[in-house]
C-alpha cells in the first residue's frame, strides 16, 4: 500500500501601517524587520543544481544561525524540496522571477511568471514575489504587477527591485552599492491596486480604516533595501577566479563562480532601451 503525507500552515504577510504610521512588513498581524541574504543558488561541483538534499538543508540552517530570517531566491526556480525545507524550518522566502529579455522574449516572461506563483504558491514560506531585478527585461512593470496581484492577492510584490521604479507594488526596492545607507522618500503618485486605496485613504484621512481592508490593498508601499554591500570573504584555495579592480570605483561581489564589478570612474549605467520614465507612462 503506498502511502502519501503533506502538510499545512497558516499565516498572513502584508504591508501595512505601524502604530507610528509607518509602512511596514508584516507576518501574522505584527512587524517583522525583515534581515535576508541574496541567494543565488549556485553550487561548486553542479553549478545550478545542489549535490544533495543535504546541502539544501545546511544553507538555510547555516543562514539562521546566522540571525537572517529570509533568503531572496534570486533570479531561479530552487528545487522543490529548498522551498519544502524553508517550510518546515521557518525560513521567509522572497522569490525572484527569471529575468527575460528582448523585445522578442516578453510574452514567455510573462507565461513562465505566471506559471511561477502557480507552481510555487502553495508553499508557505514564500512571503513576497519578485519580478523584475536591475532593469533586466524590464517592461510593463505595473501591468504585470496587476497580473500577478489577481493571481496571488495574499502575498506583497517587490515589482521593480533595485532601480527604474514604476512607482507600484508593495515595496520601494532600492539596490545600494555606493552610497551611505538611508532611506529615500517615497515620491510621486502611486500606480495599480495600492492607488486606488491610496485614493480612499485620502477621502476618509483615518489610519485606522488601515485594519480592515483586505490583504495586501493599503495604499503604502514600505521601503526596503534590496541588496547592499557587495561584502564577500575570499578563501586562499577556495575561490574560483581572480580579480583585480584597480581604476574601478565599486565593490566587488562574490556569488559563487560569479564576479560583479562596480562602474567604471566616469562611466554610467545604461538605461535599458524599453523603459520610460513613470510620469511619462502615467496618463
Amino acid at each position: 500500500m503506498d502511502v502519501v503525507s503533506s502538510y499545512c500552515a497558516f499565516r498572513s504577510v502584508e504591508i501595512k501601517p505601524d502604530t507610528k504610521g509607518v509602512a511596514r512588513f508584516h507576518l501574522n498581524g505584527k512587524p517583522l524587520f525583515v534581515k535576508g541574504v541574496l541567494d543565488q543558488g549556485y553550487w561548486p561541483d553542479g553549478l545550478m543544481t545542489a549535490p544533495d538534499d543535504e546541502a539544501l538543508t545546511h544553507d538555510i540552517t547555516a543562514m539562521k544561525n546566522a540571525g537572517f530570517n529570509m533568503l531572496r531566491k534570486h533570479i531561479k526556480i530552487e528545487s522543490a524540496r529548498w522551498y519544502y525545507h524553508c517550510d518546515r524550518l521557518g525560513m521567509l522566502v522572497w522569490q525572484d522571477a527569471v529575468s527575460g529579455g528582448g523585445t522578442d522574449g516578453r510574452r514567455d516572461w510573462s507565461r513562465t511568471c505566471d506559471a511561477m506563483v502557480h507552481m510555487l504558491g502553495g508553499h508557505p514560506s514564500i512571503v513576497t514575489w519578485t519580478l523584475f531585478n536591475e532593469g533586466w527585461g524590464q517592461f510593463d512593470a505595473c501591468d504585470a504587477t496587476e497580473r500577478i496581484h489577481a493571481l496571488d492577492p495574499t502575498r506583497p510584490i517587490d515589482a521593480t527591485s533595485g532601480w527604474y521604479d514604476q512607482h507600484c507594488g508593495d515595496y520601494h526596492s532600492v539596490h545600494n552599492y555606493f552610497r551611505p545607507l538611508e532611506i529615500y522618500p517615497d515620491k510621486g503618485p502611486l500606480r495599480g491596486y495600492v492607488a486606488e486605496f491610496e485614493k480612499k485613504h485620502r477621502r476618509r484621512r483615518r489610519a485606522a480604516h488601515y485594519v480592515v481592508l483586505p490583504v495586501a490593498r493599503h495604499g503604502v508601499r514600505a521601503f526596503v533595501i534590496s541588496e547592499f554591500g557587495g561584502l564577500a570573504q575570499l578563501v586562499p584555495g577556495r575561490r574560483a577566479f581572480r580579480a583585480r579592480l584597480r581604476g574601478r570605483t565599486g565593490i566587488a561581489r562574490t556569488c559563487g563562480i560569479r564576479v560583479y564589478a562596480g562602474f567604471r570612474r566616469g562611466g554610467r549605467a545604461q538605461r535599458p532601451a524599453d523603459l520610460r520614465s513613470p510620469r511619462r507612462q502615467i496618463r
